[in-house]
This record gives C-alpha cells, sequence and structure tokens, in this order.
C-alpha cells in the first residue's frame, strides 16, 4: 500500500515540477535504484550477457543503468498523463506508419500491435486511442488492488482500454477483434507463465504465444511496433507492415515457427538501442534440456521481417 501512495504523490509532483526537472531528476532516481536494487541490477545485466555477449561488462553495466533510467522516465509519462492534451503528445511523439493501421482494420478482422517493452512502448496505444481509434492493452497485473486501478486510470487518459491478464478476458480479446477493434500485446516477457520455448538471440527463452497464437486463429492482421525514446526525451514510434504468418496447417509448427519470427523481429529492436529494452526481471530464467533445445531449433528458415527503414537514417519517412 505504500507503493500506491508514493505514486498518488508522484502523480501530483508531475503535474507541477517542469518536465525538463523532472526527466533530470528520473535518471537520477533510476541511478540510485540501479546501485541499491541487487536483484534488479543483475536480471538486466543478465539479459544483456545474451544480447551483447562479446561487449565488456563496463559496457552492459553502463547499458543497464542507463535502462533503469529510463523506465523512471516511463512511469513520469504516465503519471503526467492527465495534465496532456493531445497537442502535448504531438509535440513530444512523431509516428510513422499509421496507415499500416488503418489498411489492417480496412480488413474488418481488427488489428494486433505487437512489440517489445522497448522505448516508451505503450506510447502507439496512447496516440492511436487519442487519435480516435479504439484500441486496447493487456493490463499486467499490479499489487495492490488499488495500485493497479490507479495506474490504469492514468492510462486511460485518451480513452485506452485496459483488459485484465489472465484466461477470463479471452471472450473479451475475441469479441474487440470481432468488432475490428485494436489490441496491443507485449512479445517479450512470458508474465502468464505459459511461455512457449524460443531460440531468443543466443538461448532458449519462455516467450508469450498469446499475440501469434490470437493472430493464427482469428485471421487479424499482426503489425510489429517499435519505439525509441531520443535525448531529448521526445519519442519516435514506428509501426511496420503486417507480417506474413507461415500456415502449415500443423498448429504446433505453425505456433513455434511464426515466434520464432517474432523473435527476430525482436532482436533487431533491441539491438538498435539496448538500454531502450526496459525490461526489469530476468528473460532467460528457465533452464531446459538439450532436448528442449534441439526441438525448439529446427524450425525451417524462414526470412526474417524487414521493419520500416529509420527516418534519421535514411532521409525518409510519414509522419502521421
Amino acid at each position: 500500500m505504500k507503493t500506491y501512495y508514493l505514486m498518488r504523490i508522484a502523480a501530483l509532483l508531475a503535474r507541477l515540477v517542469p518536465p525538463r526537472i523532472a526527466y533530470w531528476l528520473c535518471s537520477l532516481v533510476g541511478g540510485i535504484v540501479f546501485w541499491l536494487s541487487p536483484n534488479i541490477r543483475e536480471a538486466v545485466m543478465d539479459n544483456f550477457s545474451h544480447v551483447l555477449p562479446k561487449a565488456t561488462l563496463r559496457a552492459r553495466r553502463k547499458l543497464a543503468r542507463q535502462t533503469v533510467r529510463n523506465v523512471a522516465k516511463n512511469y513520469y509519462d504516465v503519471l503526467r498523463l492527465p495534465g496532456m492534451a493531445k497537442r502535448d503528445l504531438d509535440r513530444t511523439i512523431t509516428i510513422y506508419g499509421m496507415e499500416h493501421i488503418d489498411d489492417a482494420l480496412a480488413k474488418g478482422k481488427g488489428v494486433i500491435l505487437t512489440g517489445g517493452h522497448i522505448g516508451n512502448f505503450s506510447i502507439v496505444a496512447q496516440m492511436a486511442a487519442a487519435r480516435g481509434y479504439t484500441m486496447s492493452i493487456i493490463a499486467e497485473d499490479i499489487e495492490p488492488q488499488k495500485l493497479y486501478n490507479f495506474i490504469n486510470s492514468l492510462r486511460a487518459r485518451f480513452g485506452l482500454r485496459m483488459i485484465k491478464l489472465g484466461s477470463a478476458e479471452v471472450r473479451t480479446i475475441y469479441r474487440l477483434l470481432r468488432n475490428n477493434e485494436g489490441l496491443m500485446l507485449a512479445a517479450d516477457r512470458d508474465v502468464n507463465d505459459d511461455g512457449v520455448p524460443t531460440i531468443f538471440f543466443d538461448a532458449l527463452a519462455a516467450m508469450p504465444p498469446g499475440p501469434v497464437a490470437l493472430a493464427l486463429r482469428m485471421g487479424t492482421p499482426f503489425l510489429p511496433v517499435y519505439t525509441y525514446r531520443k535525448p531529448d526525451n521526445t519519442s519516435v514510434a514506428y509501426v511496420s507492415p503486417p507480417m506474413e504468418f507461415v500456415r502449415t496447417g500443423d498448429r504446433d509448427l505453425d505456433l513455434k515457427v511464426n515466434m520464432r519470427k517474432i523473435a527476430e523481429v525482436l532482436e533487431e529492436q533491441i539491438t538498435k538501442n539496448p538500454s531502450q529494452w526496459v525490461v526489469l526481471q530476468k528473460i532467460w530464467d528457465k533452464q531446459y534440456t538439450v532436448k528442449e533445445t534441439t526441438i525448439a531449433s529446427e524450425s525451417p528458415d524462414i526470412p526474417s521481417l524487414e521493419l520500416i527503414p529509420t527516418p534519421e537514417l535514411t532521409g525518409v519517412g510519414r509522419k502521421a
């Protein structure tokens, strides 16, 4: 309950403190948390040992510290949502590829937006909701319940709808997709403890099957998204064209192959800017047998999905 009251106070301060000072304070707090929370530090460092196995310990530690700072900034951005107007979002966020959402919805089967916890990852759904799209996200459980309700009330500032994590909401998810609505799901953390072993970077990791299983079952367009927090704390988001899934008629094989395709997309996104991968839990937290590793590695060769080129690098792009 103490965390709940601290968040209420932080939300009040977020409306009073200028953003420039607030982001500086977030960097300070994030650095302190990194050094005073060994569990967080060890988890992020372990993740980077898989992402950047050839990097020095010092380099990984620097990236991990910046990751925790970025997490603090993300919390601040959520806390200040009640004091923001749509024009404030437009000033701080640039999105490329919104036309892919329109094209997907034109098919009448809804749209699934998925990616990792990268950058200020929830802003794509916030922006879509602010622009009139009916958009929902799966809200991970937070204890106590009062804190869960409070955080989700902040996230709903622009009309974004929250769906509680768990099998009880499966019908709700099916219904919203049949109603041609949008759903945003993260694909890099197994929070429901039903993950499928998937090669991710250099080892097996339990990855959530939900996003791929939904798209295969419902025929819903599946759009990878990627966000990046710039040095000035504005954000850029990219919505990619829909993925082409492999469909062999073998449900288990299709799930396995397409989850590996998602993992390849996440690998590309994360390696662009590793410190933007704001996951504070160990991803490679399970031990697998040699047999399990061999089975997971036997997928047929599938071409990697090409993401939308980064406008900063190519000089092209469409601002929605």
